[in-house]
């Protein structure tokens, strides 16, 4: 039973699961231009069958929507 629970976590629940952390990222030599800018960083897409364009569309405009710049 519990490699069924685990299947379904796998394939329904991970691949839609997005995740928004911020922290700040001290580099050092960081070229004055750069200082105060905020990054984006999308990673771990689970496209294929079970995930459709639809919600790859939705996950970047959330990533749009947080405002790096």
């Amino acid at each position: 039973m519990a490699s069924v629970g685990a299947a379904g976590y796998c394939f329904r629940i991970e691949p839609h699961w997005i995740e928004v952390v911020r922290r700040d990222l001290p580099i050092e030599h960081l070229p004055a231009a750069l200082a105060g800018r905020t990054m984006a960083q999308i990673s771990d897409w689970h496209v294929g069958p079970v995930v459709d364009y639809g919600y790859i569309r939705g996950a970047m405009d959330r990533a749009t929507r947080s405002s790096p710049t």
